[in-house]
């Protein structure tokens, strides 16, 4: 093979999405490396009604309720903190997991194999005109005020603020390129009722009408989205054939190719897992299928709540490394295999205990099974790779956001995660402790991410994303300047910063992400 100087694209191209030689910085050039940074990677936002709670997630945190392991002296200082800016400070999680062997008690050490690729935010505040706000904060930065459609608590965003950040996704993802079979898979496993409490959080303005976007509910629903989207390009039997030709033409030259004295023993390791990634796709070929990209079963008659996302769940892995849609939304409802909701949390300590016992449902059950869930997803993403050859969590943006800071609707020290570096523009590795800043930065430094405009995420004439209400009111069992972590009878206030709101209000503060955003 002769070798170009100016080209990345040096065999497999033409696969169609299916398989590609993985990108070999050592050989880019500086244009080329920074349009390489530039690539549309894939997006996943998981919601969940009701909270993980600051004290079960704010690593090392100070007498965290309940308690678990932790070495003696334990306090948010026992890592060192890095200053990024004026409103926010990092800890490193792989520190802290050397530290204390986890994360925190809702993320704890099956979350350790994704610790590298994280973001864990804390201390998130939601400057919201109400504080009834199930079905938007976490999607649309909004409080509940949309009319009489549905729950009173979950009836979506204020009215002018209908726009889900999956939504807002679709509209700039396809601009300039062909949009995927399914453009926004959205998956909501519940009952299947539209006027349900957490029916959907998608919202969108449609000729000036600001809508729900319907979610699929049911697994059946989903295979039959699945199978109307078609049957994956590596299926065509001439595209096939073509692919192995181009495998047949290249590994001659591979050898010649790991020996060039500009590829990097990084990339030369890039180019050795994708010489085997070609070898089973190759396999797969000449057997008539692609492995990569068979259908997950799904047993529509199933009623058991774990068996049904994990289904859901292969079902979306499978939907994004064989093309069929680069944008997720999915709705994580339930709190177990045969249980629908939350334990009610302000229900859940016996009345007048001063603290609760780490038997108590809401800690040992419900939140428990909701984050195996979520590390049954991230560890299936990671199972499975994209078009280029890597993992397709690598390639993708995960979060993970909750409706509430507490169980009492509050709106004060919000936790939001994410998972996947969104192809190479993030920073991750990162505990930060948001300072109060808005709720609203995190998912504007995600759309930012994925390679949208501020020109496509500001609505309405207003700078920045969602709603910054300066009458914000009071949040249930809480005060301006503290709230509870857990429950009135909890007999700790936290200390929060409110005294920043008008300070973050600026329009320059609007439009400003989080420092792990890449340049």
């Amino acid at each position: 093979m002769k070798y170009n100087p100016i080209s990345r694209r040096m065999f497999l191209q033409g696969s169609l999405g299916t398989f590609a030689i993985p990108l070999l910085p050592s050989l880019l050039t500086p244009h080329e490396a920074k349009a390489a940074a530039t690539a549309l990677p894939k997006y996943i936002h998981v919601n969940s009604p009701w909270c993980i709670p600051r004290e079960h997630t704010y690593p090392l945190y100070l007498n965290p309720d309940p308690i678990y392991p932790q070495p003696a002296g334990t306090n948010p200082n026992s890592v060192p903190w890095i200053v990024k800016d004026a409103d926010t400070k990092y800890q490193s999680l792989a520190s802290i997991i050397a530290f204390q062997g986890q994360i925190s008690f809702v993320l704890d050490s099956k979350w350790n194999p994704f610790a590298s690729r994280m973001n864990l935010v804390t201390n998130a505040a939601a400057y919201m005109a109400d504080n009834k706000f199930n079905a938007s904060i976490s999607a649309c930065a909004s409080s509940d005020q949309f009319g009489t459609t549905g729950s009173p608590n979950g009836n979506g965003p204020a009215k002018g603020y209908a726009y889900s950040v999956d939504w807002l996704l679709e509209q700039a993802l396809y601009r300039s390129t062909k949009s995927a079979p399914i453009p926004t898979l959205r998956v909501n496993p519940g009952n299947d009722t539209e006027f349900e409490t957490f029916s959907g959080f998608c919202w969108g303005t449609f000729n000036g009408v600001d809508k729900r976007i319907p979610m699929i509910r049911t697994i059946a629903k989903l295979a039959s989205a699945l199978s109307a989207a078609g049957e994956p390009s590596t299926k065509n039997p001439t595209q096939n054939a073509n692919r192995l030709s181009l495998i047949d033409s290249v590994l001659g030259d591979f050898k010649t190719l790991m020996n060039h004295r500009r590829v990097s023993a990084v990339d030369r390791q890039r180019l050795s897992d994708a010489a085997d990634l070609w070898r089973n796709v190759e396999s797969g070929l000449k057997n008539g299928t692609a492995a990569m990209c068979k259908a997950p079963q799904l047993n529509a008659s199933e009623t058991n709540w774990r068996l049904i996302h994990q289904m859901a769940m292969d079902a979306v892995a499978y939907a994004l490394a064989c093309g069929l849609t680069r944008n997720v939304a999915y709705g994580l409802i339930q709190a177990g295999d045969a249980k629908y909701d939350m334990t009610g949390m302000s229900d859940s300590r016996v009345p007048g205990a001063s603290s609760p016992a780490i038997t108590d449902p809401f800690f040992s059950q419900d939140l428990r099974w909701r984050s195996n869930m979520m590390t049954y997803f991230l560890s299936r993403l990671d199972s499975v790779s994209d078009e280029s050859g890597q993992s397709l969590l690598n390639s993708s943006l995960l979060i993970w956001a909750h409706s509430t800071s507490k169980g009492t609707h509050g709106m004060l020290g919000h936790t939001l995660i994410s998972v996947g570096g969104a192809n190479g523009k993030l920073e991750t590795g990162w505990h930060i402790d948001a300072g109060a800043a808005p709720v609203n930065r995190f998912h504007l430094t995600n759309m930012l991410a994925m390679g949208l405009k501020l020109s496509d995420i500001e609505k309405n004439g207003r700078a920045g994303y969602g709603e910054f209400s300066s009458n914000t009111i009071l949040a249930a069992g809480g005060n301006a300047t503290g709230e509870h972590d857990y429950k009135e009878n909890d007999p700790t206030k936290r200390a929060y910063d409110y005294s920043k709101r008008t300070y973050f209000f600026s329009d320059a503060e609007k439009r400003k992400p989080f420092t792990y955003l890449k340049a």
